[in-house]
């Protein structure tokens, strides 16, 4: 007879919880199609306060390998799906979107906000700083993660072009240039309504 090790016994609970290894492996084909980064989804998460299973936050980047190597299968490698060509946020989709930002993404709103306002680029330190000083509100690394999270899934669902920009390791952030001037006007007719 053969026992399962506490960690195998946390995967196959949690595979359960989620309605079996089958939807599990769904999940994992969707995050991986959209180009959405494990860590990122866990950020996100975490800045609307859902509540993650404890074992699905410790494990979920290995869940897949796992689940293979427990049914005798060799781990696939993850293959990243050739980039797609987004289109261009025209000025009326660009406001509706900051908009809904204001309204439902507090964070996002302010992370477009200091990047319209800094002439470059900002290092990531100083952009949770500036985030948590303008929101009064405890901001962290893990909340620029989830804010990067919910753009990648805001902007794959609309297919249109990220607004923002980031250098491969995360530490420095910018606009997306070809927005800089269209974001700077709608944040300054904001700033000119309220006063």
């Amino acid at each position: 007879m053969s026992y399962l090790s506490p960690e195998e016994y946390a995967l196959f609970s949690l595979a359960r919880s989620l309605g079996g290894v089958s939807k599990v492996k769904k999940f994992l084909e969707i995050v991986q199609s959209k180009n959405i980064r494990i860590d990122n989804l866990l950020g996100y998460l975490e800045s609307i306060e859902y509540k993650i299973p404890s074992p699905l936050e410790i494990k979920i980047e290995d869940l897949e390998r796992r689940i293979l190597i427990l049914e005798g299968k060799p781990p696939v490698k993850l293959v990243q799906p050739p980039p797609q060509s987004h289109k261009e946020w025209a000025e009326d989709k660009l406001k509706e979107y900051l908009d809904d930002c204001k309204e439902w993404a507090k964070f996002t709103y302010y992370y477009y906000k200091i990047l319209t306002e800094i002439p470059d680029k900002i290092r990531r330190d100083g952009l949770i700083r500036k985030i948590g000083e303008l929101t009064g509100q405890t901001f962290t690394g893990r909340s620029l993660a989830g804010v990067q999270a919910g753009i990648t899934m805001s902007t794959t669902k609309k297919n249109f072009e990220r607004l923002d920009w980031k250098d491969e390791d995360s530490q420095q952030f910018s606009l997306n240039a070809k927005y800089r001037d269209k974001m700077k006007n709608y944040f300054r007719v904001k700033q000119e309504s309220i006063s």
